[in-house]
């Protein structure tokens, strides 16, 4: 059995006599927080306020019994995957039957064991952590081919974007041919940085010291060809020489290139983009500032929330899915930094436009990383 952090697991015991209580409750308290009730409506009033890791439920109770107790449990949205262990006197197969049937995990009878009843309890939570465990490994698998195809999508749109302007004569064949090479090579190391994330057990990420310019370079290059279609300027003074803590290759496709890919999608045709670096005290401060429509408060609001639908066309049609900011922020995380937003939208005032503040811890020794 193990603890949640430095909190001991929440038993909620229920039972209509007291005696019955103290001894349960003095069997429990040094390995578990344990909360009481002698009836089932106030158990169920207790475990809304605070879910409990598990339940010991008697059968025979007042006004309410146990596999009532536990049919209403198990209907409710926070009670269907918590635990129940049924402690009583009936001893019929019929009523152990209807026990489990009522949504109990386990059924153990009076007089009981104690050491028996500690090993099934620890077991049952052992195997509710268990069970988290492999729904957010499951999630997170979802969401890192989410962040797959979302950011490949990028790379596929830069290819798309050559073929509709390779008759510009800004750019010959072999230009036209060495940008294709490079997003797709960039889109093969997308791949083998998602096959490194799965081969990992804890699925994080491997983190180094980076060259923040070289990737913020690498950015540009794979909007080059969005930024000249749309007739923007970008503003970027480079050679800073800056080393920060992050994985190259998601700092440039599930990060730069979403930012980036966001500031031109709202500005006006013909706008300015501007990126700046600053080195503070403790950590380096990469701005995207863009002067396009902005953003409404409440879709500021609810822009890192992957639950809510933020995405919107661009001034000139462009769509979006809505995951780039949420992934962007859960980056920004992993490597220890963090993300801000702020915008002004373009129904508030003419000076319109979202400035966007990445900030990364400083790695001043090259291959060295806390």
């Amino acid at each position: 059995m193990t603890e949640r952090g430095d909190k001991k697991p929440v038993i909620l015991i229920v039972d209509d006599m007291p005696e019955n209580l103290e001894v349960l409750r003095h069997l429990l308290k040094d390995k578990f927080a344990v909360k009481a009730a002698t009836r089932g409506l106030k158990a169920i009033e207790i475990a809304e306020e605070q879910v409990p890791d598990l339940i010991l439920l008697d059968v025979m109770m007042p006004e309410m019994d146990g596999f009532e107790t536990c049919r209403i449990i198990k209907s409710m949205s926070w009670g269907k995957s918590i635990p129940i262990i049924f402690l009583t006197a009936l001893k019929n197969k019929s009523d152990t039957v209807m026990g489990l049937k009522s949504g109990a995990v386990d059924y153990v009878t009076k007089p009981f064991e104690p050491l028996e009843l500690l090993t099934r309890i620890e077991t049952h939570l052992e195997l509710q952590q268990n069970r988290i465990k492999v729904v957010q490994k499951n999630q997170e698998q979802n969401e890192l081919l989410r962040i797959l195809s979302h950011d490949l999508s990028n790379l596929f749109g830069g290819v798309l974007t050559l073929y509709e302007l390779g008759d510009i004569a800004d750019f010959s064949q072999d230009e036209i041919r060495q940008r294709i090479q490079e997003l797709s090579q960039q889109g093969m190391n997308m791949i083998d940085m998602t096959r490194k994330m799965y081969s990992l057990e804890d699925k994080k990420l491997v983190l180094s010291t980076v060259d923040i310019d070289s990737c913020i370079y690498d950015s540009i290059r794979t909007l080059e060809l969005k930024l000249k279609k749309k007739q923007l300027t970008l503003k970027y003074p480079k050679e800073t020489s800056m080393k920060v803590v992050a994985e190259p290759v998601s700092l440039v496709n599930s990060v730069l290139n979403n930012l980036l890919t966001n500031a031109i999608k709202f500005s006006r045709p013909g706008g300015e983009i501007e990126i700046n670096l600053r080195r503070n005290s403790q950590d380096i401060e990469l701005e995207i500032q863009d002067y396009g429509v902005g953003m409404p408060v409440g879709l500021l609001k609810d822009i890192f929330d992957v639950s809510k639908k933020t995405n919107r066309a661009g001034t000139d049609g462009e769509e979006g899915t809505g995951f780039g900011m949420p992934l962007v922020k859960k980056f920004m995380l992993v490597y220890g930094g963090n993300i801000e937003v702020v915008s002004v939208s373009e129904r508030v005032n003419k000076a319109s436009g979202t400035k966007v503040t990445l900030t990364f811890k400083i790695a001043d020794h090259p291959n060295e990383v806390d």
